[in-house]
Formats: C-alpha cells, structure tokens, sequence
C-alpha cells in the first residue's frame, strides 16, 4: 500500500529513508499477512536520515512465532549509552516543524 502524500512530503522535507528498502533494494520480505485480502505488505517499517545508515549492522525481518506481525529488527554498531531515551520536548517550541507534522 502506498504511503499518505503527507506522511511522504515530510518524510522528503526531512530527508528520511526507509532503512530496511535501501538495504535490500531487490529483496521481497513482508511483514504482515492480510488475511481478508490475501495479501502481505511491508507496513512495519524503520526511517531515518540517510547519514545515519552507515551505523546499522544489521536490519532483518524476523520470522512470525505468534502475532499476525513479522518483527522488524535492527542492530545499531555505534557506542552502546546508558540510560533511557526521552523525547527532546524543545522540538515542540519549533513553530515552523511542529506545522509541518500537523499537515
């Protein structure tokens, strides 16, 4: 299924990439099996920026053990930080970002 052109505008606005197609250009994977349509997409999906890609060792679609999801997985080679993420609420201060989202 084709993605919303919003959803596709900032992801162009903002140079993100899905990771997993532009390391597997060719491959056929999928991550979700529909079965009233009889039909599997890729709709599990990682984007980032492309500089960022070089830190990915490895990022592979795992098989289903027990969901109607196969698990996308992603192993980062960078340093390994302590500590827990948190979102960087400055970000929302941003007038000229937080409408880009809003569209």
């Amino acid at each position: 299924k084709i993605l919303p052109k919003s959803f596709n505008n900032m992801a162009r606005k903002l140079n993100l990439k899905d990771v997993w197609r532009e390391l597997n250009p060719t491959k056929k994977q999928y991550t979700f099996f529909s079965n009233p349509h009889h039909s599997w997409p890729r709709i599990d999906q990682i984007w980032m920026d492309p500089g960022l890609m070089e830190n990915i060792e490895i990022i592979e679609i795992l098989p289903n053990l027990w969901a109607h999801h196969n698990p996308t997985q992603f192993k980062w080679k960078g340093k390994r930080k302590f500590g827990r993420w948190t979102f960087d609420n400055t970000i929302l201060k941003d007038k000229e970002y937080t409408e880009m989202i809003k569209k």
